[in-house]
């Protein structure tokens, strides 16, 4: 399903999840992925608005990551109880604090270093999730066929973002189940987006950009317009000093800047390639950030 922002992609998945509701079995629910945490709750609050309560019970809506990523969600269930089918021993999932902690301690490619972790020690990166995942439902026919059972009909949003780890992961989906895939040819950030974001903070075509990249820029011209310099010094100094963080708030457990100035000095230094983030996703304190090479 194609279309464009506001034009009703979510309301018509939602109203085809209402008409087979009744023939799900007992154990059955619809699955509903997006890419944001924002995104989720716009999808939870049109489910309120269209669908009974005792039907929201059987729609699963969660983001991509959250599904993977998630102790207590099913494909962590999965990784944890079937991943020795991966590599012959089970699988351990390493916390994003310890992942952070060692990413800064390690000198040299973490990308290799991760799937090093993977192959000879049985621990999962949070960045492979999706791929180690997508290589779990490619080789046993059962546990597809067990999802295929558990979510007859998974709902993929704002699928044109997704990557090809990600991909691989829904083309399992695929052969099991039926999906539904609403997408925006219009938000194609992987084609779409600059690969820099201009030092004066001007965008000249903002329908270049994702949403949630515009969304960020904005807050970005707003912080740097409302300068803070000894704050952006101390997040600066700390960045810099070695000390292991893996999220936005870890920074602000090294100072006793108040908060609110320590995020605004984040989104700053942001700007000026001091840290680094992805900017096509929700940047705020729990979220993952690191100092720029």
């Amino acid at each position: 399903m194609i279309g464009g922002p506001d034009s009703g992609k979510t309301t018509l998945a939602l109203l085809k999840c209402k008409g087979i509701l009744d023939t799900l079995a007992p154990g059955q629910s619809i699955l509903f992925l997006s890419f944001s945490r924002a995104a989720v709750q716009e999808i939870l609050k049109r489910c309120r608005e269209i669908l009974t309560q005792e039907e929201m019970k059987r729609i699963d809506v969660r983001t991509y990551h959250s599904f993977c990523w998630d102790i207590h969600s099913f494909c962590w269930d999965i990784l944890r109880c079937h991943g020795r089918l991966l590599g012959g021993r089970p699988l351990k999932m390493m916390a994003p604090s310890e992942e952070g902690t060692r990413r800064t301690q390690f000198e040299g490619d973490w990308g290799a270093e991760s799937e090093r972790l993977k192959d000879e020690d049985g621990i999962v990166c949070f960045d492979l999730f999706a791929a180690a995942t997508a290589e779990l439902f490619e080789g046993s026919t059962h546990l597809r066929s067990w999802m295929g059972r558990l979510f007859p009909l998974v709902i993929l949003d704002e699928f044109q973002d997704s990557d090809d780890d990600q991909w691989r992961f829904v083309q399992q989906l695929s052969a099991v189940e039926q999906t539904l895939f609403l997408a925006d040819t219009e938000q194609r950030i992987a084609a779409s987006t600059a690969t820099d974001v201009a030092d004066d903070m001007i965008v000249v075509n903002a329908n270049d950009y994702g949403r949630q990249r515009r969304d960020n820029m904005m807050r970005m011209h707003y912080f740097v317009t409302h300068p803070d310099v000894e704050t952006d010094d101390e997040i600066r100094r700390i960045a810099k000093s070695g000390q292991p963080f893996y999220y936005m708030k870890d920074l602000f457990s090294y100072t006793s800047v108040a908060a609110p100035r320590a995020f605004a000095a984040c989104y700053r230094l942001v700007a000026q390639y001091v840290l680094r983030a992805n900017l096509d996703h929700v940047l705020w304190e729990n979220y993952r950030i690191e100092a720029a090479a």
